[in-house]
């Protein structure tokens, strides 16, 4: 059975479900199910389920969601980043000698809390990549058991 709300219901919805924010065309999102793409846009029809318009990595269109399973928004990637994900960095300005100055690249997977916040407070940081925990876990073999 389909019904539309009116605005002041939907309003409430909104608000009940923790989606009374506004999200911005060209922004990042994370999904619950850890894919993290670029907004663009809402649906035309913005009580629709399925009205958020998000571009993923690697695929020419975009695909929908409901706005509830967007669960962060940013317009800096850096504040996506949670903990258990694994991300390809460079730092920049590393003393190699007196004169110049370089870089490093690394991978690292992202322990705690505590590493999670000295990352985003490092300006020399550069996320490169981002495998999101959800990722890692739906593609992962291991090794010496069944999969769960």
């Amino acid at each position: 059975m389909a019904f539309d709300l009116d605005d002041d219901e939907l309003r409430e919805t909104r608000k009940m479900k923790n989606l009374d924010r506004e999200l911005i065309v060209g922004e990042y999102v994370r999904t619950k199910d850890g894919k993290i793409g670029i907004f663009k846009g809402y649906n035309n029809n913005r009580k629709s389920q399925w009205a958020c318009k998000v571009k993923l990595p690697k695929m020419k269109l975009w695909k929908y969601y409901e706005e509830e399973n967007i669960v962060k928004p940013s317009k800096q990637l850096i504040d996506l980043i949670e903990v258990g994900d694994i991300i390809k960095y460079r730092i920049d300005n590393i003393s190699t000698t007196l004169e110049t100055k370089g870089y490093i690249k690394g991978i690292v997977d992202i322990a705690d809390e505590e590493m999670l916040q000295r990352i985003k407070s490092d300006k020399n940081y550069n996320i490169l990549e981002i495998l999101t925990r959800e990722q890692y876990m739906a593609n992962c073999f291991k090794v010496g058991g069944e999969d769960e």
